[in-house]
């Protein structure tokens, strides 16, 4: 009679089997598990950052197409006009200016000069003494330069300029100084006897009258005539000046070379000039 206290071996084998079973492969589920958590996390994190992307393309896709839309709105780009530049005197030709009662033409530069411009002339204390204007009177005008052509500039003295533009922009005063150059001798020509510039009556009477040409010389002016050795010939007259001759008479004692100057009455010194002179 079989002992109906004990338990089957095969019911036995199959418990102990079923708990080998779940003890093996708890390890290998809560791999799985762990594996298909992380798995699903990382997709939503991917997913997420997608839709970040996405929504960011879509906002700045917007702001360009309303930014677009505005610029379309703008009929046209409106130019605006120029800056005038403002006129400035930089420089004069000749400087300084030679006076002279006659027209002469002086060439002013700068910046910024339209046609049309006007030159006021002014003394040292400011005190208006002509104005430039017209195309005879303002000639060659260009952006940088135009010449004066005027007779204000009679004496020697400091004057001011001061140009302005039709559109009324007007430069600073500039400074212009007159001054008479050295004078200059270019030639020495003895005159023949008789002629108007002589005297038939002079004393003692082996003269000689010569006609010193150039430019500059003054009334009252000095005339120093020298030899080689420096030693001076005495000049007996000096007739007939203006401000490109006068006639000097000499008496040399023998036919040399002589050099000769002359000083103006203001100080200023010609340059010296060769010259061959003779006993008359």
């Amino acid at each position: 009679m079989p002992d109906d206290y004990r338990v089957n071996d095969q019911i036995i084998d199959s418990v102990v089997e079923t708990s080998a079973s779940v003890l093996g492969s708890a390890p290998a589920q809560t791999t799985g598990m762990l594996d298909a958590l992380m798995t699903e996390t990382l997709g939503m994190a991917m997913h997420n950052a997608v839709t970040t992307q996405h929504n960011s393309q879509m906002v700045t896709t917007a702001a360009i197409t309303a930014a677009c839309g505005r610029m379309l709105k703008i009929s046209s780009a409106t130019m605006l006009p120029a800056k005038p530049v403002k006129p400035i005197i930089v420089g004069i030709s000749p400087n300084p200016v030679p006076p002279s009662p006659d027209i002469q033409m002086v060439e002013v530069a700068g910046v910024g000069f339209q046609t049309g411009v006007t030159v006021e002339v002014s003394d040292s204390g400011g005190k208006s003494i002509g104005k430039l204007m017209g195309s005879r009177q303002i000639r060659e005008v260009t952006p940088t330069s135009f010449l004066m052509a005027t007779n204000l500039f009679a004496s020697e003295a400091d004057y001011v300029i001061q140009a302005t533009n039709p559109d009324g922009s007007m430069t600073s005063p500039y400074a212009v100084s007159v001054v008479a150059p050295p004078p200059r001798i270019t030639a020495v020509t003895p005159l023949p006897s008789g002629s108007p510039n002589t005297d038939a009556s002079s004393d003692p009477p082996n003269t000689n009258s010569y006609t010193v040409a150039g430019t500059g010389f003054q009334a009252n002016l000095a005339v120093a005539v020298t030899d080689h050795n420096f030693n001076s010939l005495p000049v007996l007259e000096v007739t007939f000046i203006t401000s490109r001759s006068f006639t000097m008479t000499l008496a040399p004692s023998s036919s040399a070379v002589f050099s000769i100057e002359v000083t103006n009455p203001d100080g200023r010194k010609s340059n010296q000039l060769m010259f061959a002179a003779a006993p008359a």
